[in-house]
């Protein structure tokens, strides 16, 4: 997962060089700069970029630009992101839900209290998180959840990982069920299951190679196709 972290770092210190301006009134917005507090009811992501910093939204947030940053800002609906990339961290919240159908979708140090769908995406990177509801992701070419906590079910599917991506659920509480299938995997690093808690079954059904289970993990329900691992 470390290789991941590289990656919004690097995108946060490119939109603080945008230049920053303040914003106030309750509105529509279209944010084409990084905007340090003010209020909004809608905001729509210009294609130029938008980051928001400790700026509330009373409605939802729709992404079609190059970048579209969250940081310490808290959402009351949903974001839908056509753009290329989501980023979530240092305490953002995102009430609703998380619909995104390219590139990268990083979720670190935050909160989503409905459902994450990434469907098409090069990265799905979700760290230290609280997603309320489920986690589906399809068609990805690098996934890890690691120290987060879910409320629903992890489903991943139909994927092919980059031989320097990873597919991986580390340490995490998961109350409902794991869902793995179709994924092909390749010469990854980091492919299996790390000391997670979960409290419905785990599923793997015709990955290629099968994901492997290892030590520390603690499965309420049934476990289904996925293999032991054997040093």
């Amino acid at each position: 997962m470390r290789r991941l972290l590289v990656i919004p770092i690097l995108l946060i210190g490119a939109l603080l060089a945008l230049v920053a301006g303040t914003a106030a009134g309750n509105n529509d917005f279209v944010c084409d700069e990084l905007v340090n507090g003010g209020t909004f009811d809608n905001v729509t992501v210009a294609k130029g970029g938008c980051g928001l910093y400790g700026t509330p939204v009373n409605g939802d947030i729709k992404n079609e630009g190059v970048l579209g940053l969250l940081l310490t800002t808290i959402v009351a609906g949903n974001v839908k992101s056509n753009g290329t990339i989501v980023l979530l961290e240092a305490g953002a919240t995102v009430e609703g839900n998380i619909n995104s159908d390219i590139r990268i979708v990083y979720v670190g140090n935050s909160t989503v209290g409905g459902n994450l769908n990434v469907v098409g995406g090069s990265y799905l990177t979700v760290t230290q998180s609280t997603v309320g509801g489920n986690i589906k992701a399809t068609g990805m070419s690098s996934f890890g959840v690691s120290r987060s906590q879910i409320g629903g079910n992890i489903q991943l599917t139909k994927s092919t990982t980059r031989s320097d991506g990873s597919a991986s659920l580390n340490s995490n509480r998961v109350e409902g069920n794991i869902n793995l299938s179709h994924n092909i995997l390749g010469e990854t690093w980091g492919v299996g299951l790390f000391e997670n808690s979960v409290g419905g079954n785990v599923k793997c059904t015709k990955n290629s190679p099968e994901f492997q289970m290892y030590g520390g993990n603690q499965i309420e329900g049934k476990i289904n196709g996925c293999v032991p691992f054997a040093p």
